[in-house]
């Protein structure tokens, strides 16, 4: 029985070292990470008082420290080393001497913030074998006071130094300027200073940590725990809505040699906070290799539909109330639009489109909306029902204009804009989405949109010119009200 036992384990062993594949991948890692370099005028803050910099290093630290920590492959090491961009190439040249066994002395690197710095041959000798070195670098935090906000600005890079090749293989930069009303939604109305610049470090370097987790050996990895229907679990916990591409590992013998082969089999995406993730796209088995696919969420899309419209003409009563008078039926025509969407968590979108459409006498309408959609997903297929509000401006092209009065004007007065007219409605619809490839959907989509407040009348107001033998109600409402379908294509980042 004890053999059957030993047997079993070893090849139960045998079984993850050979199928799964994701085993060197997923070993944690030591790398270092030394303190934040800044200069005297790096960290300007002031609110209703002065913050002290060991406040705001210590949010950064902190920060910097849980970006590494969420990526769940790195044991943390911390040294008290704070190295400028100018002492940067005299410590790599003092790291490559030591690999070269020469007899060194110690480093002394001197700044004219931080004094005299000292890195010793014992010290050096711990510090290389991690696997790599983050240098860090706030090169500006300020908030000051501009009208009645307070702004803040936060401009900050890392370098990350491959002790084993000897030089920088990484760096990425971040700047991004934050209002302290911009985490209202979050924080209330009176947001404490601390918090405020927590939350703006933080979304920094999330900016930080998309950069870096482009560069392979922080891409954030997991591996397939186990799958039921279109539901897979992995082996660690990540962020609603966090998406993964699944890849298949195989070895090969070729030419005598064991070669593994990569191979991308689907797409996940997290749907809580823990380990449940559904299949977007493909086909992973149990055991497949996870890793960050490295999506923001961004939709560009370009939509081709039909939609309704029909022109509405109003008189003036004895009382001078606005009466219909007649109306034109409802035709179907062309409307092409560019939409910009911002996925949130597991499944919610909103965004803005802009688009123009051409009616049957040549008028021009153009048209801005802001959408909000929920995602039901079946495999890599989406259905989207959706909100949205509209604002239409109808350019009336009329060949009775009063420009025909104008010299030289009178051909091209036939064909100019003369009327200009605007409508607040709403829609509601559904849209049907399939995934493609990670970054590329095809989509069809139907709906109906209806008129909610016309501007029929505040417009000619403004305007206050209408020309020669025209008044305010007879000329037409633009009326957006009815059926809509059509299909797009969208880019996904």
């Amino acid at each position: 029985m004890a053999r059957f036992m030993i047997l079993v384990f070893l090849l139960l062993l045998i079984y993850k070292s050979t199928s799964f594949g994701y085993e060197n991948t997923l070993d944690m890692k030591e790398i270092v990470l030394f303190k934040p370099y800044y200069s005297s005028d790096s960290i300007q803050v002031e609110y209703y008082y002065v913050i002290e910099e060991s406040e705001v290093l210590d949010i950064f630290n902190k920060e910097l420290e849980n970006m590494f920590t969420l990526m769940k492959r790195f044991k943390i090491s911390k040294y008290d080393f704070v190295i400028s961009s100018k002492n940067l190439e005299k410590f790599i040249e003092y790291v490559n001497k030591y690999r070269e066994k020469t007899s060194l002395d110690k480093l002394y690197l001197d700044d004219p913030k931080w004094g005299t710095i000292t890195i010793s041959p014992e010290q050096l000798d711990k510090i290389l074998n991690s696997y790599h070195i983050i240098i860090p670098n706030i090169r500006k935090i300020s908030m000051k006071r501009n009208g009645e906000l307070f702004l803040l600005y936060v401009d900050l890079s890392i370098k990350v130094f491959d002790p084993m090749e000897g030089k920088i293989v990484f760096s990425a930069e971040a700047k991004k300027q934050f209002k302290e009303t911009d985490f209202a939604d979050i924080l209330g109305n009176t947001p404490g200073l601390i918090t405020i610049l927590k939350l703006s470090i933080k979304k920094t370097l999330e900016e930080i940590s998309y950069q870096l987790r482009g560069f392979k050996d922080y891409k954030i990895s997991s591996y397939v725990t186990t799958r039921k229907n279109n539901t897979i679990k992995s082996a660690d916990n990540f962020e609603k809505g966090f998406e993964m591409e699944v890849f298949r590992i195989s070895k090969l013998e070729v030419g005598g040699k064991i070669r593994e082969k990569e191979e991308f089999v689907g797409l996940v995406k997290f749907k809580d906070q823990y380990n449940n993730a559904i299949i977007i796209f493909g086909d992973p088995k149990e055991g497949d290799f996870l890793q960050d696919a490295l999506v923001k969420g961004i939709y560009t899309k370009a939509s081709l539909n039909m939609i309704s419209y029909k022109n509405i003409f109003f008189e003036k009563d004895k009382s001078q109330n606005s009466i219909l008078t007649n109306e034109s039926q409802s035709y179907l025509i062309p409307y092409i639009s560019l939409n910009f969407l911002q996925e949130y968590g597991f499944g919610y979108e909103s965004g803005t489109s802009v688009g123009v459409a051409i009616t049957r006498d040549s008028s021009i309408i153009l048209i801005s909306e802001l959408l909000f959609q929920y995602s039901l997903y079946f495999w890599n297929v989406k259905m989207k029902p959706n909100l949205g509000l509209n604002i239409s401006g109808y350019l009336y092209i009329d060949p009775l204009s009063p420009l025909n009065l104008i010299p030289g004007w009178k051909e091209v007065a036939s064909y100019f804009v003369f009327f200009v007219s605007s409508s607040f409605g709403g829609q509601f619809g559904l849209e049907i989405e399939i995934l493609l490839h990670k970054n590329f959907l095809l989509s069809a989509q139907g709906g109906y949109r209806f008129t909610i407040v016309p501007f029929h009348s505040i417009l000619f107001s403004f305007l206050g010119v209408l020309g020669s033998g025209y008044t305010e109600f007879s000329v037409p409402m633009l009326s957006l009200a009815g059926p809509y379908f059509g299909g797009a294509a969208s880019i996904r980042f």
